[in-house]
């Protein structure tokens, strides 16, 4: 009788421990896996980031622009009204100061980087400050420039 319960106890023992063993398999198993998801949502986190980096250099150059395009129509309004109180004849420089005057600039912004980060979800961006700073950008003060600039 004793050398059944030894022999029990024996093949009890050898089940814990390969449940044992399965188990923490299984649970290494997830924890790879999380890891591994991890790497690729950093992966994505510095691309996404990248490209909203250079849409925003795109956005700069292009206020930029729009920046230098004012002030040539600045310049040009001051030119043609000084021309008209001094009542000065038509002439070649004129002309292309009445060029500027036609001139509107056109704000277009990149959002690829905005989208795809949207596509992916805005959790993949691990600071909360960079994420709802890119957030406020995007979705308030872009939009606040399109509203005015479709008003305009």
């Amino acid at each position: 009788m004793k050398k059944i319960l030894d022999t029990l106890k024996l093949k009890w023992a050898e089940y814990l421990l390969e449940i044992l063993v399965i188990t923490i398999g299984i649970l290494g198993a997830f924890m790879l896996n999380n890891w591994n998801e991890y790497q690729k949502d950093r992966k994505s986190e510095q691309l996404i980031l990248t490209e909203i980096r250079d849409n925003l250099k795109y956005d700069l150059n292009d206020f930029e622009s729009n920046i230098t395009t004012l002030q040539n129509k600045s310049i040009s309004s001051k030119a043609v009204l000084q021309a008209l109180e001094k009542d000065i004849a038509y002439h070649d420089s004129l002309g292309y100061y009445f060029s500027y005057l036609n001139a509107y600039p056109h704000f277009s912004c990149k959002r690829n980087g905005y989208k795809l980060l949207q596509s992916k979800g805005l959790e993949i961006i691990t600071n909360d400050e960079l994420r709802n700073k890119i957030t406020d950008l995007y979705e308030d003060r872009y939009q606040y420039l399109l509203t005015f600039e479709k008003e305009r």
